[in-house]
């Protein structure tokens, strides 16, 4: 999983997402900004991709969407050995898969 976030000029900012589910993506983001306090996604440009081209439909993925636009939010790397598998529920809670 990979993403990027940067400060948009637009009125309405670009979501990009390519080898997800854009519904879901999207969803991941307002539960980040509402519960995850990671600020101003709203007005920030959100682009996210699978590595490879591979397709992932599977909710399971959420937390690695979840931590790759928060690491990107806040320009952290995330350690390069990490695996996370988990559903993001709306109050943000994390599903066990």
């Amino acid at each position: 999983m990979q993403s990027l976030v940067a400060s948009s000029t637009l009125a309405t900012p670009r979501r990009a997402v390519s080898g997800l589910d854009s519904a879901r993506v999207a969803m991941v983001l307002a539960v980040l900004e509402r519960r995850g306090r990671v600020p101003r996604l709203a007005e920030s440009d959100v682009f996210t991709a699978t590595v490879g081209g591979v397709r992932v439909t599977e909710p399971a993925a959420d937390l690695a969407v979840a931590l790759a636009v928060a690491s990107a939010a806040r320009d952290a790397p995330l350690p390069a050995d990490l695996v996370a598998v988990g559903e993001v529920g709306l109050s943000g809670e994390l599903r066990r898969v």
